[in-house]
């Protein structure tokens, strides 16, 4: 079970059909059930997605069912609960007094010792000696990042910087400044430096930062204080502020293990502006983690000096490649406002680490030209096919089902040479919205040892539906079901146990221990606690 769990909901994001206005939305809410609900509706996308923000929290069982009942009208696609859930593990842990440590509390690997280590690893230095077709070091190329915010630090170029582009989701406020006060503070800065820093020292020190996209523009956006924690209805936000204020990469060193639809829809949307969009895989949960499981984001893992991977990073099919990300140097700010630069671990590092060298493939190969070959909905899919691809150093023995085709190479990257016919997206629909993540096959994933036959029955046992009966409990609760899977690990365990091949029969899940978890009961709908018969 996760240590702190949310019991209510800020809001909830609606998916209507295009021709459907504001006024439109207000009145389906209404209509639901809620009359006298207070709430405010704002046109997040302009093309069909709206935030509704309750003026007071919604308690989770009222909140599910409310989506429920928007979802069941005529114009809506989809309506989600945006709540907070457990993120990807982004944490920096400091120094003790006899022993450098990393993230994941453990020595810094003995080759990590030059500042540039992970460049040249990566194949970074060689690719600045190119002679580029357009411009060299990423410059003319904004990367928008969604993250923490951003500090002031002697390893940022304040004239690179446009925090007046961006904005805090987090707080509500033009200046996405991170103000060091909770959670993973300074972390925007971090991921931020490994993207964009200039090269070599500002000061002459020997522990520095040179980023690996050194003369690109960064748009600081921040969606909040920490990766643990994170609600989509930010970072969705985020996505579309980024598109709005011109960016041409969205890099996101953060994520979570419920999926969304409304989080793909902004995916889509960026893409088809010509951004290309890079996640972190995740740390210590071992799957992938959304967004960096939405099929056509970069999923980016992490290795380190030896060409190993990390072994926190997370793993799986859906990663594209993996970077540099363990004992990696960046810029560290603590929550007194110090400034230096140490070690640290994560896949947060090894997505800045991609982000950067976009930067260098975008730059190098001229952004508009690219355009003008593909088209600005195919420049995502061209680069990410280079990833699985050509731009690649291939290691022996390299675990390419779990790891991606190997760590990514810079210089390969840019010498990489571009195809005739851009790659289909590899999702795509024509009507502008996102897969239905309500399906057995989403549900599978988070139940790895169960057949789809075995998980099958589970569920149709666990929530009393038939075999034909199955589709439409899924349809109708799936996203809750989901949450409760992403977040409760109780719920997933007795599942789990339901599910195991050993059992020669199945039981009712009445009787299992999460039937009598207090997560469950604050979190869970009275709709849905019924089917389950648990209460």
């Amino acid at each position: 079970m996760v240590s702190r769990f949310p019991k209510s909901a800020d809001g909830l994001m609606v998916r209507v059909s295009r021709d459907v206005s504001a006024a439109g939305v207000r009145n389906i809410v209404k209509s639901s059930g809620s009359k006298s609900l207070k709430f405010s509706v704002e046109d997040i996308s302009g093309d069909g997605l709206y935030y509704v923000e309750t003026k007071s929290r919604l308690n989770l069982p009222r909140a599910w069912a409310l989506a429920r009942e928007i979802n069941s009208h005529d114009l809506v696609y989809y309506a989600e609960v945006d709540v907070e859930i457990p993120g990807i593990d982004g944490i920096v842990t400091a120094p003790t007094r006899n022993r450098k440590f990393s993230g994941s509390s453990d020595p810094h690997k003995p080759g990590s010792d030059d500042p540039e280590w992970s460049l040249e690893n990566a194949g970074v230095i060689a690719a600045w000696k190119l002679k580029p077709k357009g411009k060299k070091y990423g410059s003319g190329i904004r990367v928008g990042h969604t993250d923490t915010g951003y500090r002031r630090h002697p390893e940022i170029d304040t004239a690179r910087l446009l925090p007046n582009l961006g904005y805090d989701y987090k707080d509500d406020k033009e200046d996405p400044v991170d103000p060091l006060k909770k959670g993973h503070v300074g972390h925007g800065t971090a991921t931020a430096s490994i993207i964009f820093s200039g090269i070599g020292s500002p000061s002459g020190s020997e522990e520095f930062v040179s980023g690996t996209g050194p003369k690109a523009q960064l748009v600081p956006i921040r969606v909040s204080h920490s990766v643990i924690h994170i609600r989509w209805g930010k970072l969705i936000r985020g996505i579309y502020k980024a598109v709005e204020s011109n960016c041409h990469i969205i890099s996101m060193s953060l994520g979570g293990r419920w999926g969304s639809q409304a989080l793909s829809d902004a995916v889509l949307h960026a893409q088809d502006n010509g951004v290309i969009i890079l996640g972190a895989a995740g740390n210590k949960v071992k799957k992938v983690v959304y967004p960096a499981k939405i099929p056509s984001v970069i999923a980016v893992a992490a290795s380190n000096c030896d060409d190993k991977p990390w072994k926190d990073s997370s793993r799986g099919p859906e990663v594209d490649i993996s970077a540099p990300g363990e004992s990696v140097w960046r810029a560290r700010t603590d929550k007194n406002a110090n400034y230096d630069v140490k070690r640290s671990n994560g896949t947060s590092y090894a997505v800045a680490t991609t982000a950067g060298i976009c930067a260098l493939w975008l730059s190098h190969h001229g952004r508009q030209a690219l355009i003008s070959k593909y088209g600005k909905s195919r420049l995502s899919s061209v680069f990410q096919s280079i990833t699985r691809s050509s731009g690649v150093r291939r290691i022996p023995g390299w675990d390419t089902g779990n790891y991606g085709a190997g760590i990514i190479d810079a210089a390969a990257m840019l010498k990489a040479a571009l195809p005739t016919i851009a790659p289909v997206r590899r999702f795509s629909v024509g009507d502008k919205v996102a897969p239905n993540l309500n399906t057995i096959e989403e549900l599978a994933d988070y139940f790895p040892s169960a057949s789809t036959g075995r998980l099958t029955e589970v569920l149709q046992k666990t929530f009393g539906a038939k075999q034909d009966g199955l589709f439409d409990v899924i349809s109708k609760y799936g996203d809750e079901i989901r949450f409760h899977c992403a977040t409760n690990e109780d719920f997933r365990r007795s599942l789990m146990d339901l599910a195991s091949p050993k059992r020669k029969s199945i039981r009712g899940f009445r009787g299992s221990t999460a039937a009598r978890n207090d997560q469950l009961g604050s979190q869970a709908s009275k709709d849905l606690l019924n089917r389950m018969n648990v209460r």
